[in-house]
């Protein structure tokens, strides 16, 4: 009634701006046109004797005016919404007409939308209108009406692409590969939107000139991406697993380590920019074909849906990401000569099985979701809509609704009341703005029997029993915890736990949990918070915290508090839980118990091992069965394990003697990449400007004044790993296999030879036996690899239990790089630190895909960063010494390319600015590392060690 209301209420209002106003100026003033006479008056100056000249034209004509100014954007919004597009508000003087414009119309959209939902369910008199049912499952779309847009990325099957260009927004973990996968299915044209991306503007002043730096906000072209003429199917295309370049000689055509399949289909891996159609294999069984050769391939495992122990990959993400921001921590607090401590055995292969398992983008594409809703409605106005439940599929993300509403897009409705909506995966839509997340208690429960994931809005819901065996109900309640300590769209959310077993989600998010283990301790703080709330939204005219987060927003976010109940309390503190969610519903409170804290609440139901049923109240669906999402104590455990490693200290790294430095071999490619290619690749190889400033001494030597060598033709197939991976000196009459790259890579990685076992683990961590694609994938690699000058296989078979080996001619810039600095780079040459950091091309790995393979590189690639910044310091340090400007700068754009959100490679610019007294050029840089470390992180401050070096700058200064 409400809405009607209200509905009602606005379709006056426009009625009386577009007709009664124009009718009550007309009868009130007539012609607002001055006659000429008048009109002659008014340009000559003639006193108005009466006012009549004011009265009955100047301000029926102001009059005019402003009807004008508010009726013209109403007339625009309600032809938009005829049409079906939204509307532009970029003209700063019609946003506030145009705003209220939008308002009035919506309403009256949701009033209709409103009545007919009404007018459906309607029943006889005397009997009551049964409650709405929901079906969580999979959902076909409806086709949707005129002003209902349709999605702008859903491509139909039998259109013609249309290329153009398109920008896209970064987002937090973004990278150019990713984005090249999602808009034309393969990575391997990162580089084409590197390119057309440079010129762009960004914000804070800056371009992209290192395609393995890109940061959040920024603006990225990416060019001739194919836009289908005619809509029909929502299916989105799964990209190709990994495309690394497997670089070949100038005379032979490159080679990617993407799937060789879809490559061999169109004969060239960049012309086909519409994706091939997703596997619909189980997901217990591999894809299989075989080639024209008659080689039986196997193109990969099926991505699980969780982990043995029952984490889904949208919970594996949120823990990823977690861990991530600590391992970046640990990487800052490192010193020269240490190394990070990494996870071993069993609590690295479960970090392996979580990074395979993990969905980072459909993480993101719920959460810009979310956030996209929250900007409608303050666009609009409107309510946020009352949220149920959400289920993620492989081609869409449905949102199930209490009540009918009217979404933007790229929301399409997925039934006729209009309580269903869907949006496609993948569609990554970034909301337009910063903006509060409007469901910060969105919680996953687990899986239903169509491997969609399930997600609750614990707000909504206000009590949820979880009830069934006690152990199984502390895993969901552990499962949960963790997940709300970690996921993107929980910000500022209070949880508070009690009785649970485990530190692990305090661990992962301290400033989010708190842990209790007395409900009597924390139940008095929550009856204060609720009152004090209610208190608070009453000042601003709202009753409910998803009005506040739309009208009330400026300085609170209104984020809720989520209970959490290992063990059931006493009788009168189980009351006072009732009583206080039953206003906490609307306060932003809810409760999770484990056990039936309320029997006519929501209740997850444990059945059989692994399997639960959800049980909504008033009949809203039927009983739905899932697999619940938990956390066992095995697995709690070693997440524990994994997380406890991100606060060990770093441990110093082994030396080697000077004998063992000097003894090493002479690498087989110490200058094979030409100079003229390190200009191709900003801020890695010798910049522009290594040679401004004349040498002293040691400084004599300069990254671009290597002694000449000459380098033979590699005699075998060499892999680059310092930057993006790349393979040379490959046969181009073979056919290299999706991961035969990523196997050598591993090979050469390992000390000695591996057993079939290991490498299962590394590749296959979630497959109990994947002996057949152990055995497919090495003897594909060994058909493409061949065999030596000598005629010795690359890759020999697998004699006597010996396990699988590399010749040892085939080599990767890793191994030179060890080669010329040995373990200590205090001990090498400056002629031989220069030589191997002109191997490196950025990060390692920069560009792996680690979402299906890939995944074993944590512990390399942190190896790797440390030992090339320990040798990029080293050179920095002597340079220094030796009063050699462009050798510092060389070193630090190596530093700042391998690890750019580490202040070293900053600190040795700052340091060469304070020694020469450049306070210009020291202010220059540190501005540059507030915006390229510090990001729009407001709060960033930063390390000691830097901050020592301004507080000397400062004192030199004020000397």
């Amino acid at each position: 009634m409400r809405k009607f209301l209200l509905g009602a209420g606005a379709l006056l209002t426009i009625i009386v701006i577009l007709i009664g106003v124009p009718v009550a100026l007309i009868l009130a003033a007539g012609n607002p046109v001055p006659t000429a006479t008048q009109f002659h008056d008014i340009v000559t100056l003639i006193p108005d004797y009466g006012n009549v000249i004011l009265l009955t034209k100047v301000l029926p004509c102001l009059a005019w005016v402003a009807w004008v100014l508010f009726a013209g954007p109403l007339l625009v919004e309600i032809g938009a919404s005829i049409a079906g597009r939204q509307t532009t508000k970029r003209v700063w003087v019609l946003k506030g007409q145009q705003y209220a414009a939008a308002a009035l119309v919506s309403a009256v959209l949701i009033m209709f939308a409103s009545f007919a939902g009404f007018h459906t369910v309607a029943s006889p008199v005397g009997q009551a209108a049964p409650a709405p049912s929901i079906s969580i499952g999979p959902v076909r779309t409806m086709p949707a009406p005129s002003r209902v847009p349709e999605h702008p990325v859903v491509a139909a099957a039998d259109a013609i692409p249309q290329p153009r260009n398109v920008i896209h927004t970064v987002l937090p973990g973004d990278n150019l590969w990713d984005i090249s996968e999602q808009y034309y299915g393969v990575g391997t044209r990162d580089m084409d939107i590197f390119r057309a991306s440079t010129g762009t503007l960004q914000p804070g002043g800056q371009r992209l000139t290192n395609p393995n730096l890109i940061r959040p906000g920024w603006q990225l072209t990416v060019p001739g991406v194919p836009v289908a003429a005619a809509p029909t199917s929502s299916a989105v295309p799964e990209p190709v697993p990994d495309g690394h370049a497997a670089k070949k000689p100038a005379n032979s055509p490159p080679v990617s380590a993407a799937n060789p399949q879809a490559v061999a289909s169109t004969g060239n891996p960049e012309s086909s920019a519409t994706p091939t159609t997703p596997s619909t294999s189980s997901p217990s069984t591999s894809s299989r074909s075989v080639r024209e050769d008659g080689v039986r391939t196997v193109s990969d495992f099926a991505v699980p849906l969780s982990t043995a122990g029952g984490v889904v990959g949208l919970l594996a993400a949120a823990i990823l990401f977690a861990l991530g921001r600590r391992r970046l921590n640990q990487r800052r607090r490192r010193r020269s000569g240490q190394r990070i401590a990494m996870p071993e055995g069993a609590v690295a292969e479960f970090e392996q099985e979580l990074r395979m398992l993990a969905k980072p983008l459909e993480l993101a594409d719920i959460d810009d979701a979310l956030r996209l809703l929250q900007v409608f409605a303050e666009d609009t106005g409107t309510a946020l809509p009352e949220l149920l439940a959400i289920r993620m599929a492989e081609e869409e993300i449905t949102f199930y609704l209490t009540h009918p509403a009217e979404l933007p897009e790229p929301f399409r409705a997925g039934t006729a009341e209009r309580t269903v909506w869907t949006i496609q995966a993948g569609s990554r839509v970034t909301p337009p703005r910063t903006v509060l997340s409007p469901y910060p208690a969105l919680i996953i429960i687990g899986v239903d029997d169509n491997a969609g994931v399930l997600l609750l809005d614990l707000e909504r819901l206000g009590i949820l029993n979880v009830t069934g065996d006690h152990d199984s109900a502390e895993g969901i309640l552990n499962a949960m915890a963790a997940e709300l300590a970690g996921n993107p769209w929980g910000e500022q959310i209070q949880v508070t736990t009690v009785g649970l077993s485990g530190r692990l989600s305090r661990t992962i998010n301290r400033f989010r949990i708190q842990q209790s283990g007395d409900i009597a301790v924390v139940l008095p703080g929550v009856k204060a918070e609720l009152e004090e709330r209610e208190a608070a939204l009453k000042t601003y005219g709202v009753d409910d915290v998803h009005s506040g987060r739309v009208l009330a927003s400026e300085t609170e976010s209104w984020a809720p508090h989520i209970l959490l109940l290992a063990t059931m309390p006493d009788e009168p503190f189980r009351q006072a839980l009732i009583t206080a969610t039953a206003k906490g519903a609307r306060l932003g409170f809810a409760v999770i118990a484990a056990g039936e804290l309320n029997l006519g609440s929501a209740t997850i139901r444990i059945g059989a091992p692994g399997r639960a049923e959800l049980i909504l109240t008033g009949g809203v669906m039927p009983p739905l069965p899932f697999t619940p999402q938990t956390l066992g104590p095995g697995e709690l455990g070693l997440l524990q394990e994994l997380f406890d490693t991100t606060d060990n200290e770093a441990a110093p790294a082994v030396a080697a003697s000077r004998e063992t430095n000097d003894a090493s071999p002479e690498p087989s490619v110490i200058a094979a990449r030409p100079e003229s290619d390190s200009s191709e690749e900003p801020g890695t190889h010798s910049p522009d400007d290594v040679t401004e400033l004349p040498a002293q001494g040691e400084a004599a030597i300069s990254p671009t004044t290597l002694p000449a060598r000459e380098v033979p033709a590699p005699r075998a197939p060499y892999i680059r790993l310092l930057g993006p991976v790349e393979a040379e000196g490959l046969d181009p009459a073979t056919e290299m296999p999706g991961r035969g790259i990523e196997l050598m890579a591993y090979l050469l990685l390992r000390e000695g030879p591996v057993d079939g076992l290991q490498l299962q683990r590394a590749f296959w961590p979630d497959t109990r036996d994947a002996s057949n694609n152990q055995r497919g994938l090495a003897k594909q690699v060994r058909v493409a690899l061949g065999r030596s000058s000598s005629g010795e296989p690359f890759l020999p078979e697998n004699a006597n239990h010996h396990g699988y080996a590399l010749h040892p001619d085939i080599r990767s810039d890793w191994d030179d790089f060890r080669a010329l600095i040995g373990e200590d780079p205090t001990l090498a040459s400056s002629e031989r630190l220069i030589a191997a950091l002109h191997l490196v091309r950025g990060t390692p790995f920069a560009g792996s895909n680690t979402r299906r393979w890939w995944q074993w590189i944590a512990i390399a690639q942190e190896v790797m960063i440390a030992a090339i910044m320990d040798a990029a310091n080293e050179l920095g340090d002597r340079a220094l010494t030796s009063h050699n400007a462009p050798l510092v700068r060389f070193a630090a754009r190596i530093q700042q390319a391998v690890d750019p959100l580490n202040e070293a490679g900053w600190r040795i610019e700052l340091k060469a600015a304070l020694q020469v007294g450049d306070i210009d050029t020291f202010h220059a840089v540190l501005e540059d590392l507030y915006a390229r470390v510090g990001g729009d992180d407001p709060d960033y401050d930063v390390d000691d060690d830097t901050r020592a070096l301004i507080d000397r700058a400062n004192q030199r200064i004020r000397a």
